[in-house]
């Protein structure tokens, strides 16, 4: 979802800041594109956490509570499901980031953390419960004021923070 989009900015920005001296080099144009770029990710982000919020906030009222949250990565879970067994394989997880991402790769390494942290029983595959949890987790680091509520301002600064993640499978 737009964890990896984030993961891509924020990749690019580390590796622009880690190529140091080398960066002085660039001609302008190059770097202006880049910058261009950058802000294209950092827009496309915006606009997909949008797009997502308009669907965790059901009730329209400018928040999106618990129940909303978990009615949203329930539907997500069935919708990834695709084996209809109740669990998803990394493939799953994959394809459905993927697609949730407008078809923007994951990482194998985005996959591989995602699935350590999620799937606690280290059975190879993430249960519905697991993936609650998991996004539960992120709901209550989002939730900074503990109103049991998230507003756009909470789940933007948790999409800043790659360790508070609020979307991610």
């Amino acid at each position: 979802m737009q964890t990896k989009k984030l993961a891509i900015v924020i990749g690019a920005m580390i590796a622009g800041a880690a190529i140091g001296p080398a960066a002085l080099a660039q001609s302008s144009s190059s770097q202006s594109y880049m910058n261009q770029q950058q802000s294209n990710q950092r827009q496309d982000l915006q606009q997909d956490m949008n797009q997502q919020w308009q669907k965790m906030d059901t009730n329209h009222d400018g928040k999106v509570s618990k129940s909303e949250f978990d009615q949203y990565w329930t539907q997500q879970f069935q919708t990834a499901d695709t084996g209809n067994n109740g669990k998803l394989s990394k493939q799953e997880v994959k394809t459905a980031s993927e697609k949730i991402n407008d078809g923007e790769p994951i990482s194998q390494a985005s996959l591989n953390r995602m699935f350590r942290q999620a799937d606690t029983n280290h059975d190879g595959t993430i249960s519905k419960s697991e993936d609650l949890a998991y996004h539960n987790k992120m709901f209550r680091k989002a939730d900074t004021n503990n109103d049991g509520s998230l507003t756009k301002t909470e789940m933007r600064k948790g999409l800043e923070k790659p360790s508070q993640n609020v979307a991610s499978l």
